[in-house]
Formats: structure tokens, sequence, C-alpha cells
């Protein structure tokens, strides 16, 4: 058995019984196709990373560096990428882990998967799988380290919808295990949390409908940056969800927060 073999079949044994085997699909499904808001996010897949280089100025690579950082401190072989979009965190993760871990990149979206899959080197531990984040295709305790950059606004339709997902979260980790949640936050600045808000409000929508021809996806994305939540208001309900510990890193003024949260 080649490596690649290998690796597919270490990846294999952390997943349900009922879930289909990771090597019958260039990327496995175990939902439904695509509605809302993953319907939303394909229309925008082709421009989607150009937008957000230029909307953070590059910056957003630099927060995904830290995370990544971050990251390769912990070992362990099996890491989850949840909200993979077309896989930059994944890639990131990939790039900076120490110990070669296998690396699931979970996202609702086939085109971005579909993305991420035509990007990534043949290779690489990276396993591309379409999936809901509240119902993971993954045995209790099966996973080291798992990661969300940039999607847990997604989550929030509601409350109760985010509670549910970081309890599948925390279901899955193994015990000692590690979230790494990377978001955009509200600077505990007045000054620069108004000078944020006035530049989503101002550049958000109107130039990511101007690149990406869909005026309804930029206008979600900039509604949810602004109503999304504090730093300490997400760390609370990390808590509440169950994990044990949860440590905050502001990036940026405060502009984007890590989460760490421990199970």
């Amino acid at each position: 058995m080649n490596d690649r073999n290998e690796k597919e079949k270490n990846s294999m044994d952390i997943m349900t019984r009922s879930s289909p085997d990771l090597r019958s699909s260039p990327v496995p499904s175990y939902q439904k196709p695509a509605k809302g808001l993953a319907e939303l996010f394909g229309h925008i897949t082709s421009t989607y990373e150009l937008i957000n280089h230029l909307l953070t100025f590059g910056l957003d690579y630099y927060w995904r560096h830290q995370a990544a950082q971050i990251a390769s401190s912990y070992q362990g072989s099996i890491w989850l990428d949840i909200g993979t979009g077309p896989g930059d965190m994944a890639r990131a993760l990939a790039k900076r882990s120490r110990h070669s871990p296998k690396i699931l990149a979970i996202d609702f979206c086939w085109p971005m998967l579909s993305r991420l899959r035509k990007k990534k080197n043949p290779d690489s531990a990276i396993f591309p799988i379409l999936a809901q984040a509240a119902q993971l295709p993954l045995k209790d305790n099966s996973v080291d380290l798992i990661t969300l950059a940039f999607a847990t606004r997604n989550l929030f339709s509601s409350l109760e919808n985010l509670l549910k997902c970081w309890q599948e979260f925390h279901r899955v980790l193994k015990p000692g295990g590690v979230y790494i949640n990377l978001e955009t936050s509200q600077p505990p600045h007045s000054l620069l949390r108004r000078a944020f808000h006035f530049y989503v409000r101002t550049m958000v929508k109107p130039l990511g409908h101007l690149i990406s021809g869909h005026r309804a996806a930029y206008s979600y994305l900039a509604s949810s940056i602004l109503r999304f939540m504090g730093a300490e208001e997400l760390k609370a309900l990390l808590l509440n969800a169950g994990f044990s510990r949860v440590e905050i890193l502001y990036l940026t003024g405060g502009l984007v927060a890590l989460h760490l949260a421990f199970k």
C-alpha cells in the first residue's frame, strides 16, 4: 500500500460507520445538495479569496498564519478544519505543522471544496469532505485539533445553532484537544470599533458586489460582521458549550479575535 492509500485508510478509521468510504469519491458527501447559505457561497467561489485579500489589505494571510503557528505547537495525528471554504486555513495548517497530521477539511459548499481540490497538492494530507458543522461524520473523541477560520458567523443563524455546532466540535475532540476559533470581532476601543463598522458598511458590500457581481452575498457578509458578538461574549458561550478553559488572543487591535478552547 502506498503512502497516499495508507493516509486515506488511517483517516477512515475515525469516520462514523454509516459514512461512505473516503476513497469512493474525490470529495465524499455527507449531506443533501447545498441550499440557502451554501448556495449563496457557491455563487462567489471564483472571487472569494481575491475579495478577502483586498478587503483585509492582505491581513487575512497574517491572521491565518498566527492561527497556524499556534496550532503547530500542538501534537496529534488528526486535525479538522471546519468551514474550510477554498482551503486557505487547511493549507496554512499543512504548511506549518511540525508533526504532519492528516487534515480533514470540511465545508457545506460543494463549489468551495471543488476549488480546494483543484488547488491542493495531490500528495497533500488534506482530505476535503462535504458535511455540516452541526453533524460531523466523525466518531467521539477522534480529533486532536479543530480550526474554524472566519466561518463562525455563518453558524450564528441563531444562538441555539451556534451552541449546537460547538457541542458537536466538543464531541469529536479528544480529551485535552484544542479548538481554535479565528473570527472578526468587535474592537474593545470605541474609536477603532466605529471606524471598523464604517469601513464594513461603506466598502465590503460595494467592493464585494463590484468584483463578484453578487450583491446578496456581500450584503449578508457585511451584516454578519456588524452584528457579531465581542470576544468576551464568545468566550462565555464556548464555556457554556462545554469547553473547560478558553483563552483569547486579540489581533490587529481586536478587529479579529483568536480563541483557544480546551476540552
